[in-house]
């Protein structure tokens, strides 16, 4: 039974239409086709290695010249040649001609260094470092001369300079057999000056006391120094004392067994003023 809501005349405008498209399809050829997703090539692609640290010990034996001492670093089992330092420009590299074989490691460090080495200035040639020269025979025979004349001039000064001159201790407990015959007749004339010119004043007063005086004489008996030791009570007596010894110079030539080879004679001896009437030496 056929549905009446279906006209044949439907049924032929349906098939005239689908018929018109298949040839449509076959006359212009038009076609579908699938297209997947191209897979990117692998870009070749750089290893580098940033050295940022010096090492603690430099290597022993290196495989490359760089600006830090490195022990290596990376995961490559070859040794790599190193990169410029963290902050520095990276050099271009210029990638090989198609068929042109790469240059190795070694040959692109050494054009490095070329190029440095290049880049370097030189300096003139009167700049150059001269070789050390070697002294001629006059010049040493100069030097040497030179250094005797100095010597000679310093000792020659110091054998003009004055020196001190060397001294003969006695005192009352001398008993070389010479020097004491000499102090003995050296105080026998003390006391006897100082008796003569006993102070008017301390014999006026009763004035009493000792003394220490140290007597430096001279070879031929002419006084050089007399000086205070230790003084009296009185001030008077102390400045008699000295007097006394002035008074009483020059004194006899001092025999050479006395002296002994020394320049100066020094005796010291104990000087008493007793009850304002004498001087006697302890």
């Amino acid at each position: 039974m056929n549905d009446p809501a279906v006209q044949p005349d439907d049924r032929l405008g349906m098939a005239l239409f689908l018929a018109v498209v298949a040839h449509a399809l076959v006359i212009l050829g038009v076609g579908l086709t699938w297209e997947g997703d191209e897979r990117p090539q692998d870009a070749s692609m750089l290893e580098v290695t940033l050295a940022h640290d010096e090492a603690e010990t430099p290597p022993e034996d290196a495989d490359y010249l760089a600006d830090l001492d490195q022990d290596g670093g990376g995961v490559a089992e070859q040794a790599q040649i190193p990169s410029p330092v963290a902050g520095e420009p990276i050099p271009a590299v210029e990638a090989p001609e198609p068929g042109e074989p790469a240059a190795a490691p070694e040959a692109r460090a050494e054009s490095l260094i070329d190029s440095e080495q290049a880049e370097t200035p030189t300096p003139p040639a009167d700049e150059q470092p001269r070789a050390e020269e070697r002294p001629s025979l006059q010049d040493l025979l100069d030097s040497r001369r030179q250094a005797a004349a100095a010597e000679a001039a310093a000792l020659q000064q110091r054998l003009s300079q004055p020196r001190e001159p060397t001294k003969r201790f006695l005192n009352a407990r001398t008993r070389s057999h010479e020097a004491a015959a000499y102090m003995e007749a050296w105080t026998r004339k003390v006391e006897a000056v100082g008796n003569l010119n006993y102070p008017s004043e301390a014999r006026e007063r009763g004035l009493s006391g000792q003394l220490i005086l140290e007597v430096t004489l001279m070879p031929d008996g002419s006084l050089e120094d007399v000086r205070i030791i230790q003084p009296s009570r009185h001030r008077l007596l102390d400045e008699a004392a000295v007097r006394i010894v002035r008074l009483g110079a020059p004194y006899p030539d001092i025999p050479e067994e006395v002296l002994e080879g020394q320049d100066r004679l020094v005796i010291t001896r104990t000087w008493a003023f007793i009850e304002g009437r004498r001087v006697r030496a302890q």
